[in-house]
């Protein structure tokens, strides 16, 4: 809520830590536990999402991205998806909603636009609350990862 009414500072802290968390297990688990799998894929839905586009854009271990609905957060640019859309460069699986609170379609066509060639993007006409054909979606994709 601070950050809606413009003190950022807690959120973009809140989103940092946890991005930076998610890099030190995810390079642990590369580099020493799970060495030798192929693919480490991240997922994430809303905030998830954002964290993990965030996460994908600075982790190189990090081979395959799933994003549910990202929300925009241009209010808060630093930690904004639009921000690091453009370093990611992994196969990346993009769902977004016509309709979602959290992002606009002018939002989503940005987000898009871009991102690298690498990445596939589906709507589906709702908010930000997905119908449960984003599943099908997603294990289809899944099982294409080469």
């Amino acid at each position: 809520m601070a950050a809606r009414s413009g003190n950022a500072d807690d959120y973009t802290q809140m989103i940092q830590a946890t991005v930076n968390d998610y890099d030190q297990v995810i390079t642990q688990l590369a580099t020493v536990k799970f060495n030798k799998a192929k693919h480490k894929v991240v997922i994430g839905y809303s905030m998830g999402a954002q964290m993990g586009i965030i996460l994908s854009a600075q982790n190189e271990h990090v081979s395959h991205l799933i994003t549910m609905v990202p929300p925009a957060v241009k209010n808060v640019p630093v930690v904004s998806p639009i921000a690091f859309v453009e370093k990611v460069a992994i196969p990346w699986l993009l769902i977004l909603a016509s309709d979602d609170q959290f992002s606009t379609p002018e939002d989503n066509k940005n987000l898009v636009a871009n991102a690298s060639k690498l990445m596939e993007h589906k709507t589906f006409s709702s908010g930000h609350m997905l119908p449960s054909d984003y599943v099908t979606e997603v294990t289809h994709w899944l099982k294409n990862i080469k």
